[in-house]
């Protein structure tokens, strides 16, 4: 997961140049969403 887009997560703000330069993208929330849920339905089968 890029910094960037753990820090927007979480609240928080890059701090320097990345802070500045540095911004999340639809395809980075995309990938994550996609992630997300792909690991919580191996969760939810694994439970089963």
């Amino acid at each position: 997961m890029p910094d960037v887009l753990a820090c927007e997560r979480m609240g928080h703000r890059m701090k320097g140049i990345s802070g500045r330069y540095s911004h999340v993208t639809e395809v980075m929330r995309t990938r994550l969403v996609k992630g997300l849920q792909r690991y919580w339905e191996r969760m939810r089968k694994a439970a089963r």
